[in-house]
C-alpha cells in the first residue's frame, strides 16, 4: 500500500470513528438490495454558489453520504437509491438525486477510488 493509499486508510477510518455514530442505523436500498451501513457511513454537505442577477445566492444540498465503494458493493451507487436513517441526528429517507447544478448525483471524494460521495435529497420524514 502507497502512501496516498495509506493516509487514505487512516483518514476514512477516523472519519467513520468520530461521525459515522451520528447517524444512527443506516440502511440502503438500491433495486432489489439492501445493505446495513450503521456506522460505516459519514455525512456532509454541498455548498453551490450561483451568480445571480444582483448578487450571489448560496444553497446547501440536502445531505451528501460518504461511504466505501466496497461497503456498498460492486457499481456504482444508482439515482434512485435510498439511504434510510433512524436513531441518529438525522432521520428519514434520503434519495440520491442530480442537483440542480448539474453536478452528478455520486462520485470518487479520493483520489484512490475508494470512497463514494453521494448527493442526496430527503423524501420523507
Amino acid at each position: 500500500m502507497g502512501r496516498s493509499a495509506s493516509g487514505q486508510s487512516a483518514l476514512v477510518s477516523r472519519l467513520k470513528a468520530t461521525n459515522a455514530a451520528d447517524l444512527g442505523t443506516v440502511t440502503y436500498v438500491r433495486g432489489a438490495t439492501m445493505v446495513v451501513l450503521t456506522n460505516k457511513v459519514w455525512s456532509g454537505n454541498t455548498m453551490f454558489a450561483m451568480n445571480l442577477h444582483s448578487g450571489a445566492r448560496v444553497e446547501w444540498g440536502e445531505i451528501d453520504f460518504f461511504v466505501l465503494a466496497s461497503d456498498i458493493g460492486t457499481g456504482e451507487p444508482d439515482i434512485g437509491g435510498r439511504f434510510t436513517l433512524t436513531g441518529g441526528t438525522f432521520t428519514g429517507t434520503f434519495e440520491i438525486m442530480t442537483p440542480e447544478t448539474d453536478e452528478p448525483p455520486f462520485r470518487f471524494s479520493d483520489q484512490t477510488r475508494t470512497t463514494w460521495r453521494i448527493h442526496c435529497k430527503k423524501v420523507t420524514l
